[in-house]
């Protein structure tokens, strides 16, 4: 069964590659086949006929009318029937939840697009000739996303590079995506990632770039960049620490709820760097769960939408993902909380629901 809602909403270009990831990722194999509008149209299953008493006997209407070979015959027809409406039933709801997630993951200004009469295979089509960009314009926004993710890291605190290697792999990964050179040439861009790190990381960047001219160089950027994070967490451990330590300065919570792993870090960071003695740091851990925390809960209120103290709901780029810029990436942590909660909780769908509307009639 596909999810309910999409993350992102879909209203121009720039949103169309984390739309339609999501709506696929969401849709069975078989379901999709059905509605790929690049591939020959298939169609679904026929709605299966129900057997009747006069097939087997003229003029009978009821089971009693039929003789012993007729009533055999009968049951077995009623049980292909009943087969074949479950599977017929099964794929119609699985093809009405893809349409219903469509519906509600698109503008005012795209549902207006799609015909109510025109079949869910259709819709799709209609979004993504209105809406896809051009190969030109997806490399053009994947080259310069991935310049971005290039610029060479300066501190080795755990937000700065735990941040920069995510939004590396994404970036590498959206360049695979619209065939950006960059990130399909292997030798372009583990030389940009080993300049980008060196400053922080020289040898791990002088170890990968003699593999590179040995030509004993095989992995993929994922493996890199897996080897790097394993590189950082014994080269930086006081760091890192802030990433699986629970308890003290390290498990920062407002109202009960507890920090995302990229604010934990942000925390830790700030209580563990320069540290030259365990008495230090203790002392430091000492002040923050005593007054830190305590000025956490009295703060300001957070938004209802991804706990953040920074701004509220109608400012909010986890629920309202038509203010996202195109290089922000929301935690899957926070999106997940969100889609789960506007399932279970319909004041908060309707809350969201008026913000996200509020924001398009104001575009």
């Amino acid at each position: 069964m596909a999810s309910t809602t999409n993350a992102t909403i879909l209203v121009d270009p720039q949103h169309w590659e984390n739309w339609f990831q999501e709506l696929r990722s969401g849709i069975m194999i078989e379901i999709w086949a059905l509605l790929d509008p690049d591939e020959p149209e298939k169609l679904p299953l026929p709605a299966p006929e129900m057997p009747t008493f006069a097939e087997y006997h003229a003029g009978a209407n009821r089971f009693s009318d039929l003789n012993q070979t007729e009533r055999k015959d009968f049951l077995s027809a009623q049980h292909i029937y009943e087969s074949q409406l479950k599977a017929y039933d099964k794929q119609a709801q699985r093809l009405l939840d893809v349409r219903n997630k469509i519906y509600q993951s698109v503008s005012n200004a795209k549902k207006a697009q799609l015909p109510l009469e025109a079949t869910t295979r259709e819709w799709i089509r209609i979004l993504r000739d209105g809406t896809r960009p051009s190969e030109a314009m997806a490399r053009r926004t994947a080259g310069l996303r991935y310049q971005t993710a290039i610029t060479p890291i300066r501190s080795t605190s755990a937000k700065t590079v735990i941040s920069w290697i995510q939004d590396w792999e994404t970036a590498m990964a959206e360049g695979v995506r619209a065939s950006l050179i960059q990130a399909t040439n292997r030798e372009i861009w583990l030389a940009d990632f080993c300049a980008a790190i060196r400053g922080i990381a020289e040898s791990f960047a002088t170890d990968y770039e003699l593999k590179l001219t040995r030509g004993t160089m095989a992995e993929s950027f994922q493996e890199v960049g897996s080897a790097f994070r394993g590189w950082y967490s014994v080269r930086y451990p006081v760091a890192t620490q802030a990433l699986t330590i629970r308890g003290g300065a390290f498990q920062a919570e407002f109202a009960g709820e507890r920090l995302t792993p990229d604010e934990e870090a942000a925390e830790a960071t700030d209580q563990v760097k320069t540290i030259n003695g365990s008495s230090e740091r203790g002392r430091k851990r000492q002040r923050s769960s005593t007054s830190s925390a305590g000025v956490r809960k009295q703060g300001k209120a957070r938004c209802i939408g991804c706990n953040s103290p920074r701004h509220d709901l109608g400012d909010c780029w986890v629920a309202i993902t038509a203010l996202r810029p195109p290089s922000y990436r929301p935690p899957q942590e926070k999106v997940d909380k969100l889609e789960k909660r506007l399932k279970e909780d319909k004041d908060f769908a309707e809350s969201v629901r008026r913000a996200r509307k509020e924001h398009e009639d104001q575009a």
